[in-house]
C-alpha cells in the first residue's frame, strides 16, 4: 500500500508539470492552449527515439528532445495562438485542441500506433522500509515541491511589491519574458 501512495505521488507530480503549463499559458497569454500538450508528447517520442542512437545516456537525449520541441512551439505560437489573442476563448480552444489532433495524427505517421517501450531513464532504486522504489520518481517528486515552493515564494514576493520585478519592462513583456524563462524549466 505505502508503495502505491508513493507511486501515486510521483504521477501526481507529472500532471502537476502539465497543469502548470496549462495555467502559465491562460495565466499569461489568456489563452486556453491545449497544443501544449502535443509539445510534450513530441519532446517524450524524440527522447525515446535519440536515447538508442546515443546509447541510453538520458541526459543528451532530454536535451535534444527539448531543443526539437523549441521551434515547433514557437510556429505554434507565432502563427496560429498568437493571431487568437484577444479573441473568445472558444476560438482559442477549437484551435488549440485542431492543434493538437493534427499533431497526434503526425505523430502516428511517424512512429506508430503501437505505444513505444520506454525503460527507466535511471536505473538506480532506492530500498526502505522492505521496498524497492525507482530514483527518478523521487526525483520527478523533489522537482515539483521545489517547482511548487519556488513559485509560492515567487508570487508572494511580486504581491508584496506591488509592482513588476523588472520596473523597465512594461507588465506584457514582463509576463512574456517570465513565460519563456519557466516554460524552459518545465
Amino acid at each position: 500500500m505505502l508503495y502505491t501512495i508513493f507511486y501515486g505521488f510521483s504521477i501526481g507530480a507529472i500532471l502537476y508539470f502539465v497543469s502548470i503549463g496549462l495555467s502559465l499559458t491562460f495565466g499569461t497569454m489568456r489563452v486556453v492552449n491545449f497544443a501544449h500538450t502535443l509539445t510534450y508528447s513530441i519532446g517524450v517520442y524524440v527522447l525515446i527515439t535519440f536515447i538508442p542512437w546515443l546509447q541510453g545516456n538520458f541526459i543528451p537525449a532530454a536535451v535534444i528532445a527539448i531543443l526539437a520541441v523549441v521551434p515547433i512551439s514557437y510556429l505554434i505560437e507565432r502563427f496560429i495562438i498568437r493571431r487568437l489573442y484577444g479573441e473568445s476563448l472558444d476560438y482559442t480552444f477549437i484551435a488549440t485542441f485542431a492543434i493538437t489532433l493534427i499533431g497526434v495524427d503526425t505523430i502516428k505517421l511517424i512512429w506508430g500506433v503501437n505505444p513505444l517501450p520506454f525503460s527507466t531513464p535511471m536505473s538506480t532504486y532506492l530500498d526502505f522500509w522492505g521496498m524497492t522504489f525507482p530514483v527518478y520518481r523521487i526525483l520527478i517528486f523533489a522537482i515539483a515541491i521545489v517547482l511548487f515552493w519556488g513559485w509560492s515564494f515567487s508570487f508572494e514576493k511580486r504581491l508584496s511589491e506591488k509592482s513588476s520585478w523588472r520596473p523597465w519592462m512594461t507588465k506584457t513583456e514582463c509576463d512574456a519574458w517570465e513565460f519563456g524563462l519557466i516554460s524552459i524549466f518545465l
